[in-house]
């Protein structure tokens, strides 16, 4: 892999819709054969496949094969790739889950669904093994693969402008009289999706306007497209994921289990990394081992994800079921009789 090339495509603003030079692309032409077999690694010190940094002088010990995940996954937020955008909640600084990514309703291409595959395939792997990928999803994508029945307040988690405008309609049906509702309105049987478009929620939407009788019928029609606005790029996600552990479990599973499992734990705890760490002994090693504990607990949540990042190549905790997985381990270098 050549993070140069990859540099220069997206500084040109290029879109890799053929997952043909991106760091994602790269990985997944590399272990798409036998349907992703390559990823059913057992823990997260195994490597799913073997990555060279072309004029880095990289030997891939683990460290450019964590490296390629965190560099793929900052590709998923980008725009070289064709598959997540920002929540409307994201794009207005607006309501809950301001960080999220979902979902891009318009990537239909065939390229579009292999990759939506092995961004499943790659789920699977991070369920599976421990190996954590911070996937930015609002809590309406994770119920999909959990299976939960979806509700207004998970649409308020990506689209709060969307709930407060079905809430309004509905408000000013209870407080107006026919004639003066539906003079005050102006609306059409359609709704803007996550990406914005614009689209008919039942057959001739955008040529039915919504009259007092179907305020009803319009929310209920509105809430049943917008949840199922990427139902297929979801399939094709599942499908994925299915080829590493199966997506039927994971119905015994809260969809909040399932984040975890997949992006590790929300809080990086100090008590979760020194349970992990390898000792050493010596009067000089437990003066700077405090040392190092002091400066750490006073990290905030950011600083502590940078921290991991620079020491592990990965910004988050594995779920707490993996942190044996890898020790942690802090050397005093340079001092007497080290």
């Amino acid at each position: 892999l050549s993070r140069h090339l990859v540099q220069h495509h997206r500084d040109k603003g290029r879109v890799d819709h053929d997952h043909k030079w991106s760091t994602f692309g790269v990985v997944m032409n590399t272990v798409q054969k036998d349907n992703y077999q390559a990823l059913r690694i057992k823990n997260s010190n195994s490597k799913a496949w073997n990555i060279k940094m072309l004029g880095e002088g990289s030997a891939d010990a683990g460290g450019p094969f964590r490296d390629s995940i965190s560099n793929l996954t900052e590709e998923l937020y980008s725009k070289c790739l064709p598959l997540l955008i920002p929540t409307q909640n994201n794009k207005n600084s607006h309501g809950w889950h301001r960080d999220c990514y979902t979902i891009d309703p318009s990537s239909t291409r065939e390229s579009h669904f292999e990759m939506y595959k092995f961004l499943g395939a790659l789920m699977g792997m991070a369920f599976r093994s421990g190996t954590v990928i911070d996937l930015k999803f609002p809590p309406i994508i994770w119920k999909q693969l959990s299976g939960d029945t979806l509700t207004m307040d998970d649409l308020k988690g990506t689209d709060i402008y969307a709930v407060q405008a079905i809430q309004s309609l509905k408000e000013n049906k209870s407080k107006f009289p026919k004639e003066e509702f539906e003079m005050g309105i102006d609306l059409t049987f359609t709704t803007q999706l996550s990406n914005g478009d614009t689209v008919p929620i039942c057959e001739g939407g955008e040529d039915r306007p919504v009259c007092y009788e179907d305020v009803e019928e319009y929310c209920d029609l509105v809430l049943q497209t917008r949840f199922g606005e990427c139902r297929r790029q979801i399939n094709k996600i599942k499908e994925g994921f299915e080829a590493i552990f199966p997506v039927g479990l994971l119905g015994l599973l809260s969809w909040k289990e399932i984040e975890t499992r997949v992006r590790g734990p929300d809080e990086i705890r100090t008590e979760d990394l020194r349970s992990i760490v390898s000792q050493s002994s010596g009067s000089n090693y437990d003066e700077f081992n405090d040392r190092f504990w002091r400066v750490f607990e006073g990290f905030n949540q950011e600083e502590r994800s940078l921290f991991l990042k620079f020491v592990w190549g990965r910004s988050r905790l594995p779920p707490k079921n993996r942190l044996r997985d890898r020790n942690f381990q802090i050397t005093l270098i340079g001092s007497k009789g080290s």
